[in-house]
């Protein structure tokens, strides 16, 4: 399986080693679990200097940057945020930079999309600012010809997309994008950098995961998403089988376990993994469904 990571706000290509002992083995781990022999490549999309380079003075930039920490200071409520500020920067600033500077967004989407086209991912894993630029790469007419076929899954972690301030740059509205076989996307309430529940009705390629968790002042650690019971049993499983069985029958099966692990959360009953290794050997969504019912 290969898999695109990218990074969020807070300048991560200058702290490399971190993000590998943070997102590399909660990764593993957690497709391990349901695909112990399979094979992991990663790859780590880089955009930092694009942002290093970008305008942040602009009259622009200014206004998107008081929206976000307005909305910031209002969702944090009574927390201790100020010692936040010194990183506004790598942090308010990367999301304020996204939403003023519609050059810098053409830049690294173009970036975004030759890669998933050179390094051709089973799937994407973008976390918060990395969410965002997944996003838009995905949904812009301009970037379709340079995806190159990209048909894969999307797992977006702590993002901003569907914050007010955020989402006018999509028009006011948030879809899937018409390539992917599958979206999940990790919420939890008590992140405070800009992220927002969303849901996209009547869209079956799309799922909402709640991931509730706090840790230290924002909740935003990448890691902590990842490893989430919730992200277990409600996408890396999921994950895993339909890839497993590919293409039609992969899109079926990803929505037959959907339906039998959303229908079951109070008592759902885990799968074996005997169960799980018959089911991918018969590529049928009514085999899958019932291991993980079993």
């Amino acid at each position: 399986m290969k898999v695109l990571c990218i990074h969020g706000i807070g300048h991560q290509e200058e702290r490399v080693a971190t993000w590998r002992n943070d997102w590399l083995p909660a990764i593993t781990a957690a497709i391990g679990e349901w695909d112990p022999s399979g094979k992991l490549e990663f790859q780590q999309f880089a955009y930092d200097d694009a942002f290093d380079r970008a305008d942040s003075s602009s009259f622009v930039y200014f206004t998107a940057m008081a929206k976000l920490i307005k909305s910031w200071v209002m969702h944090a409520g009574e927390r201790d945020i100020f010692g936040l500020f010194d990183k506004y920067r790598w942090t308010v600033g990367m999301v304020a930079q996204f939403v003023a500077l519609p050059t810098l967004r053409v830049e690294v989407r173009t970036k975004l999309a030759r890669e998933i086209a050179d390094f051709k991912p089973d799937v994407i894993i973008a976390h918060s600012l990395g969410g965002l630029i997944a996003y838009d790469t995905l949904s812009s007419r301009q970037t379709q010809a340079l995806l190159g076929g990209f048909s894969g899954r999307l797992i977006t972690i702590g993002t901003q997309v569907a914050h007010p301030s955020v989402c006018e740059v999509f028009a006011g509205r948030i879809q899937c994008p018409p390539m992917l076989a599958r979206w999940w996307n990790f919420y939890n309430e008590d992140d405070v950098m800009f992220t927002r529940s969303f849901s996209l009705p009547g869209e079956e390629r799309f799922k909402d995961v709640r991931t509730p968790f706090e840790f230290q002042l924002i909740s935003h650690d990448a890691d902590y998403y990842l490893q989430h019971e919730q992200a277990k049993s409600e996408c890396w499983r999921e994950l895993v089988l339909g890839l497993r069985s590919g293409g039609v029958r992969g899109i079926e099966a990803a929505k037959a376990i959907s339906a039998v692990t959303t229908s079951g959360k109070r008592g759902t009953k885990v799968a074996s993994k005997a169960a799980m290794a018959e089911a991918t050997s018969t590529s049928t969504a009514a085999a899958m469904a019932a291991a993980v019912a079993a």
